[in-house]
Parts: structure tokens; sequence; C-alpha cells
């Protein structure tokens, strides 16, 4: 928010109205963020992102990531067979960088509940959902 604040100030043009301006801005600034942690998952390749996926569908977590059913559909995703014991180093990858939280015994959920808006809302750009 001070880095929206901080914006607004220094490029707010003479007479104009900032409530107009403070929230593109700060949803400028809040994309650009969920960027940045959604580039990390690019990177991570085409199983973290089907498995990322799959969590940032439900609200309050997912559960099942490790099933057989879940495999078949991170293959659907990747357009090969992923197999059950793929799944657990790349949810470890997920854990480490911080995209993805234990939130129970085997529940999981997208850390940044930005981030997760942010990737629903270009899901649904691109007629995904």
């Amino acid at each position: 928010m001070i880095k929206a604040l901080r914006q607004l100030h220094f490029h707010l043009p003479a007479g104009a109205n900032p409530d107009e301006y403070l929230p593109v801005i700060a949803n400028t600034l809040r994309s650009a963020s969920a960027d940045v942690e959604l580039m990390k998952l690019e990177q991570l390749g085409g199983v973290a992102t089907a498995i990322f996926d799959r969590i940032a569908g439900f609200k309050e977590g997912a559960r099942g990531l490790f099933s057989a059913e879940a495999a078949a559909e991170y293959s659907m995703a990747v357009g090969r067979e992923v197999k059950i014991e793929e799944i657990q180093p790349v949810v470890n990858e997920l854990l480490a960088t911080n995209l993805i939280m234990r939130k129970g015994h085997g529940l999981y959920g997208i850390t940044d509940p930005f981030v997760q808006e942010i990737w629903r809302e270009r899901k649904a750009l691109a007629g995904k959902i």
C-alpha cells in the first residue's frame, strides 16, 4: 500500500482525483507482485503448475494431491504420464519456494491469497475455468 501511495503522490496529474487513480495503481502493483511468485512456479515446470492449479481451485485447501485421480489430472495437464512417486518431490519444491503451504494433515493451500486470486482471474480470462 505504501508503494501505491508513493506512486500516487509522485505521479498524480495536477487537479486529478486521487480516488480514481489509487485503485488502478494498487491493482497494478498487486498483479506485479503476483507475477514474481508465478514466475517461480513456471520455473518449477508443468507438473508443479498442474499441482498448483489443483490447489488454487479450492478456497479452503485441497486434499488428495497424491491420489491416482490427481496423477491422471496432472498427466492430462502436462501431456505425459505423471507417476504418483513424482508428485511428492514437486510438492516439496512448492512448499520450499513458499508457493503452497500445508494447512493440515493432507490439506494444502496457496500461501498468498492474492497470488491465488490472480491465478484464478487469469484462468477465467483464458476461459479455462
